[in-house]
């Protein structure tokens, strides 16, 4: 006997706006027939099913109908509208005077402290009692000098945004931002020779009990990069895809497939932060051979002076020795464990050897408070 036109089998194709974003598949029954990232394929019976999308925390749902006369059936989802600090289109978060305002101050050098790299901060509010963004901001190098403060920068209380964009000596700089007075907390910045390291944040109510005011929140800030003379450029393929990452690395999200990866590297030069937030996930994910694919395409230099991949990537040449602190604080925990199991040295009197006292337990940036 011949199947039903009702129970007979449909090849469907359920495809996300973003390659890095998660799909799940759900029938009727509310059974999770399919899982998987950028896209799902399933044979399924007609009718109606529901596709979720997910980015971090952050999930669209979608009906689908399947007839009984389709062959095959792609169906393409919505954008998930995701917050970031980062004036992205397509997210929760974005004001369109925020991005043409960093789009331009991005290309603005506001103070020159040194040559070869530069750092691009902007910080923006989305409430009225977050309209000044830069209260308690402040730039210094490792031994604690300060290098610029918002006279420095753009401060625009009307549209609720700072921006500072500094160039300085490739290395690595401290970035703090006061809570309240005597409290301080600081996350660690690299900058790179040729590229412009940009960091978004929004200014939040204070996450420290009983404190009222509104500051840039680092345990959450995003950290991109861009060759200088880009500066912020949204439409540039790389911006959403390091946020993405980021967001998976934030919420513990395991988002990175091949076919992810591979959209990933087909941008040359690969973009550092974007090469970051990849290794540190499939470390998460214990991928050893999408691991290797990306050691291939990330520039020995960049490496070198990144402790985040060095970290995170398995290199050669003998012990790794840390002088400059790493960003992440998933590189700190692997630096530590290597150490202890004299699998890398910290270099006596260095920052590193110092940030043992301080470090905060967050999910994502290393965090210290002074």
């Amino acid at each position: 006997m011949t199947k039903s036109r009702s129970k007979r089998q449909i090849a469907l194709t359920v495809r996300a706006a973003d390659c890095l974003a998660e799909v799940f598949l759900v029938n009727s029954r509310f059974e999770r027939i399919a899982a998987g990232v950028g896209s799902v394929d399933a044979a399924v019976t007609p009718g109606l099913y529901k596709a979720r999308f997910r980015v971090g925390q952050v999930q669209t749902d979608s009906l689908i109908e399947v007839g009984a006369d389709a062959e095959h059936m792609v169906f393409e989802g919505p954008p998930v509208q995701f917050d970031t600090p980062v004036p992205l289109p397509q997210t929760m978060t974005w004001r369109q005077e925020h991005e043409q305002a960093a789009r331009k101050e991005s290309h603005t050098i506001h103070c020159r402290l040194g040559s070869g790299s530069q750092l691009f901060l902007f910080f923006r509010g989305l409430a009225e009692a977050a309209s000044r963004p830069w209260l308690g901001v402040s730039v210094h190098d490792l031994d604690g000098t300060l290098l610029a403060g918002p006279e420095q920068g753009i401060c625009d209380e009307r549209s609720a945004f700072f921006a500072l964009n500094l160039e300085v000596d490739p290395g690595c700089y401290s970035l703090r931002v006061e809570e309240e007075p005597g409290e301080v907390y600081e996350i660690f910045v690299s900058t790179l020779s040729g590229w412009q390291t940009q960091v978004f944040a929004l200014a939040e109510q204070s996450w420290l009990p009983g404190v009222g005011a509104f500051r840039a929140a680092l345990p959450v800030a995003s950290v991109l990069t861009a060759a200088i003379g880009t500066g912020f450029d949204p439409s540039v393929v790389s911006v959403r895809q390091s946020e993405l990452l980021r967001l998976g690395l934030l919420h513990g999200r395991n988002i990175l497939a091949k076919a992810g990866l591979d959209s990933v590297l087909a941008e040359q030069p690969l973009n550092p932060m974007t090469a970051v937030f990849a290794a540190h996930v499939l470390l998460r994910q214990e991928d050893a051979a999408l691991t290797a694919e990306l050691v291939k395409h990330v520039d020995r230099c960049v490496v070198a002076a990144m402790p985040d991949l060095v970290a995170a990537l398995p290199v050669s040449g003998g012990l790794p020795v840390f002088v400059l602190p790493p960003m992440l604080r998933s590189s700190w925990q692997r630096i530590m464990e290597a150490a202890g199991k004299e699998k890398a040295a910290i270099s006596p009197g260095s920052v590193v050897e110092q940030l043992k006292d301080g470090v905060l337990n967050t999910p994502l940036w290393l965090l210290r408070r002074r």
